[in-house]
């Protein structure tokens, strides 16, 4: 939900919240809650955290990539593609408050594959993310989104050495919209 996992499969079942300790408490408390229940409240309560001039409550503020992502995937056009699609990470997160890139794949305007790499604050591993992506997707060219704010001259130098065409294009993020 707006690039948070709200459920996820667990050893043949579905254990619901965001996050490993979300879901450990999920668990405990609403033991005997249906499943639909217990995953309609989640999800309802990260849609009333994610959204435009929300503040820094936690749901707002985890993983802003994986929901600039989730921004791009509804209006690819802000990254000059088309059909974009949320694709696995170059390496495995390693918390929900740890920077991690968040990848797409589409098309541009002239029918090639894009891979769009979605980053927010200062991420040390856009580059060798993106770089290891490129690898894996083997797209004609690379989009590196970032907000306006999170834009630095040594990351724009950085990705320039990629294989593909790159750029860096600036997006705000919906959490910097005004409610």
């Amino acid at each position: 939900v707006l690039g948070l996992e709200v459920v996820r499969m667990v050893g043949g079942r579905m254990e619901v919240g965001v996050g490993r300790f979300d879901r450990e408490a999920m668990s405990l408390l609403g033991a005997g809650r249906p499943v639909a229940e217990a995953l309609t409240a989640a999800a309802n309560q990260v849609r009333s955290q994610r959204r435009p001039g929300a503040g820094t409550h936690p749901l707002a503020t985890l993983a802003r990539e994986r929901w600039l992502r989730c921004d791009l995937v509804a209006a690819p056009s802000q990254a000059g593609a088309t059909g974009l699609v949320p694709v696995d990470p170059a390496d495995r997160r390693s918390g929900l408050r740890d920077p991690s890139p968040a990848p797409a794949i589409g098309l541009d305007g002239r029918g090639g594959t894009v891979l769009v790499v979605c980053t927010v604050g200062v991420d040390v591993a856009v580059v060798p993310a993106a770089a290891d992506l490129v690898l894996r997707e083997d797209p004609d060219r690379v989009v590196v989104v970032m907000p306006p704010r999170d834009r630095f001259i040594s990351v724009e130098r950085a990705v320039a050495r990629l294989a593909p065409p790159t750029t860096v294009v600036e997006v705000p993020g919906s959490w910097e919209l005004t409610a």
